[in-house]
């Protein structure tokens, strides 16, 4: 239970160090330039993908580690975003879908949906990882600046496809919420919510049920 215990807190702080990157990356970029920003990305990149690996092999994930996951992923994303624009002003268009995204999901979270990332979700998000690394790495080389408008291509419609899929989960989940008609009973304690925000089992029974759940006794 204590080994299980601390490697939930080290999983957790590991994806919390996206967060902390998120906030010096542009620091990072202006002191040290693209090729340390880049190195830099692409270690905190890796962390998301170790995060998910410890966290199923320990049988440790929890809603509260998949919503920092969320969070961490989308502001560092967003940090290194905003870098590429003042370089490439093309780089505004992934910032505003991504932030498109993002206005989605928090209108369906809080119409009750579960707003878990989908796979398409996944793989849009790879392939942003992959993206911004190169990109910093092609500025620190001096490369044309057509590279930077190509390989924003895949970004895009990858961006493109993951705000269409969420838009429409969000309305089919709204409905389905709406004829499901859940008895609930009463409202969850601090305490109560406190333990299904870090709760395993609790976690892999409602992962894909309304957000309704982790907030209410339903019966």
């Amino acid at each position: 239970m204590k080994r299980n215990n601390f490697m939930k807190v080290f999983v957790n702080i590991l994806t919390s160090a996206r967060v902390l990157g998120a906030l010096i990356i542009i620091p990072i970029y202006f002191k040290w330039g693209g090729i340390v920003a880049s190195i830099t990305s692409g270690l905190l990149f890796i962390t998301d993908f170790l995060d998910g690996l410890l966290a199923r092999s320990f049988h440790v994930q929890s809603l509260f580690g998949s919503i920092i996951d969320a969070v961490s992923d989308k502001l560092l994303g967003i940090s290194i975003l905003i870098v590429l624009a003042l370089i490439n002003y093309l780089y505004i268009l992934p910032i505003l879908l991504e932030l498109g995204i993002l206005i989605v999901n928090t209108v369906s979270f809080k119409m009750g949906n579960n707003t878990k990332t989908s796979f398409k979700g996944k793989i849009k998000t790879n392939i942003l990882d992959i993206v911004l690394v190169i990109s910093l790495f092609v500025i620190a080389n001096s490369f044309d600046n057509m590279i930077l408008n190509i390989i924003l291509i895949p970004l895009i419609i990858s961006e493109l496809i993951v705000i269409v899929d969420y838009f429409i989960k969000a309305r089919k989940n709204t409905s389905l919420h709406k004829k499901e008609h859940l008895n609930v009973l009463r409202k969850k304690t601090n305490k109560e919510l406190w333990h299904d925000l870090f709760d395993t089992d609790f976690y892999l029974k409602y992962r894909n049920d309304s957000i309704t759940k982790l907030f209410y006794i339903v019966k």
